[in-house]
């Protein structure tokens, strides 16, 4: 269960000290969360995910700014299977209610209507969402038309696909309410097995997990060009044919750093140059425990996260090409 809310900056790696080390720290227990992405969108939704940015003041928003919060759940045992959600923020934030107030909004909690729904078996499952501007992307996963949940309406539409589809859907959100609807976009060149996304120099990357009996010309990574609406193939990533999930990632200066899930959940940390478009070694312990959740950068620290506990790998040491 992953929740994802981030403010990207670009950061310089080259002068940090050649030395690494894994930190462990023991956080507060662990709640249950429920499945879902999250995001935040000004309200002219006019930033990319990734913003360039000089100073940490640059990310504050002004006195008179709000900001609207996207969640994208997914439902495991439902006729729907993923729902979207806005709520606005303000901001600065209000002053905290009294307790009697909270209680009561407790009590009796205002209902939240989604903005979207997708129905089980016309969509891929596990597809991932990932904003760009103000349009948010869904792609990626794999078609099951077998799932018991799958309403009678959606079985009599149901046709022969691919197992990984290529299909790239787009839901505008600067469109007044009324207007948004979802819109088939350009396709992949090749599905996307529980995929991972995100935003750099305002460009979508997304990599699909990996088989041990996958094909060797198979595409995992592709980029999508806005400008040119066009996906254009990367190199595959270094994991010669062992079954692995991409389960965390983070956009440090021009290194995008992606954490992969192998077999007898061991991970490992692998590095993509966004210049060179060339992966990378980045010399780490081959075992890189606790980084199975989201994956945060603070501070010159490259922070993971598995149940319980909180790891710190710091700071990353000068990477070499794979070979």
């Amino acid at each position: 269960m992953k929740a994802e809310m981030r403010a990207m900056k670009n950061l310089d790696l080259s002068n940090l000290p050649p030395r690494r080390k894994i930190e462990e720290a023991e956080s507060p227990p662990s709640q249950s969360h429920p499945r879902l992405h999250l995001k935040i969108v000004d309200p002219e939704i006019k930033e990319a995910e990734s913003l360039p940015s000089e100073s940490e003041s640059d990310l504050l928003p002004g006195p008179s700014e709000s900001y609207k919060l996207y969640f994208f759940f997914w439902h495991v045992f439902s006729p729907v299977r993923y729902s979207l959600y806005e709520v606005d923020v303000p901001l600065p934030f209000p002053p905290p209610p009294s307790k009697a107030v909270q209680d009561d909004k407790i009590r009796n909690p205002t209902p939240l209507s989604p903005i979207l729904q997708l129905k089980t078996g016309k969509y891929a499952d596990d597809m991932c969402c990932v904003q760009l501007g103000s349009m948010l992307y869904f792609l990626g996963g794999e078609m099951k038309i077998k799932n018991p949940y799958i309403d009678e309406d959606v079985k009599k539409e149901l046709a022969v696909r691919d197992v990984f589809p290529k299909d790239v859907y787009c839901f505008e959100l600067a469109n007044d309410h009324n207007y948004r609807e979802l819109k088939a976009g350009t396709a992949m060149n090749s599905g996307k097995a529980s995929p991972l996304a995100f935003v750099a120099d305002e460009k979508i990357y997304v990599i699909g997990s990996s088989r041990w009996d996958s094909d060797e010309n198979f595409a995992y990574f592709e980029m999508f060009d806005p400008k040119v609406d066009n996906w254009i193939i990367l190199p595959n990533p270094p994991i010669r044919n062992v079954n692995t999930i991409w389960v965390g990632h983070v956009v440090v200066g021009r290194k995008a750093l992606i954490t992969a899930l192998l077999p007898h959940e061991t991970e490992r940390l692998y590095c993509f140059d966004l210049d060179t478009h060339k992966w990378a070694n980045t010399s780490i312990p081959d075992y890189l425990g606790n980084f199975s959740g989201d994956t945060q950068f603070v501070e010159y620290r490259l922070y993971g996260c598995y149940y319980d506990t909180v790891a710190a790998l710091v700071p990353l040491e000068e990477e070499e090409e794979e070979k």
